[in-house]
C-alpha cells in the first residue's frame, strides 16, 4: 500500500524513510515528549514503531504520517490515525494522535496536520468514527482535539494510564 501524500500550507505528511528514523528517536527521546507518550522511548523502539506503521498502512489502510516541514524539509514529527484493538470504552474506527518535537510546539502544527489527517478520513469510505486519546491534564492536546470539532467523550483507563478521549463521527 503506498501512503497518500498530504500537503498543507506549511507542512508535507508523508511515508517514512530510513533516514527519518533518527529524527524520530530523537523526537521520542525527549522528556518533554515522554510525559505526554507513558515514557521515553529509545532508538530500538521507535524503529519497531516505524515497521508497525508501515505494518498498519498495509494491513489496514491508513496510519501514521512522517511531517516535515516544507520550508526546511526537516522531519518534525508525526500525525495519523491508527487501530486500537486493546481500546474498549468506545466505538472505533481510528484514533488520531500526533506527536511533535517540542522546539515545534505552539505553532499549531498539531492542529494542521491532524486536520488534514481528518480531510484525508473523509474521503476513507471505511472511517466513520474517530477518537482521540490523551491524558487529562494534557491541556495542549485536548486543545487540538476541539479545534479538530471533536466532542468529549469521556474517561477510561487504558494501557496502565487513566485517559480523556474525545471522538467525531465523519460526515460525508
Amino acid at each position: 500500500m503506498s501512503v497518500s501524500e498530504l500537503l498543507t500550507p506549511r507542512l508535507r505528511l508523508r511515508g517514512w524513510r530510513a533516514e527519518d528514523s533518527e529524527a524520530m528517536a530523537a523526537i521520542n527521546a525527549d522528556p518533554r515528549v515522554g510525559e505526554w507518550l507513558g515514557g521515553v522511548v529509545g532508538r530500538e523502539e521507535t524503529l519497531a514503531r516505524l515497521q508497525a506503521y508501515a505494518y498498519h498502512w498495509a494491513e489496514r489502510g491508513f496510519g501514521l504520517w512522517a511531517v516535515e516541514e516544507r520550508a526546511t524539509g526537516r522531519l518534525v514529527g508525526r500525525t495519523g490515525l491508527m487501530h486500537w484493538d486493546d481500546w474498549t470504552a468506545s466505538a472505533h474506527d481510528a484514533e488520531i494522535g500526533w506527536t511533535f518535537s517540542p522546539d515545534m510546539w505552539g505553532r499549531g502544527y498539531a492542529t494542521e496536520a491532524a486536520a488534514a489527517a481528518l480531510d484525508w478520513a473523509r474521503t476513507q469510505s471505511y472511517l466513520h468514527r474517530i477518537i482521540s486519546i490523551t491524558l487529562p491534564h494534557n491541556v495542549r492536546s485536548r486543545r487540538v482535539m476541539e479545534k479538530l470539532g471533536m466532542t468529549y467523550g469521556g474517561e477510561a483507563t487504558w494501557r496502565g494510564f487513566d485517559q480523556v478521549w474525545y471522538a467525531i463521527d465523519l460526515v460525508r
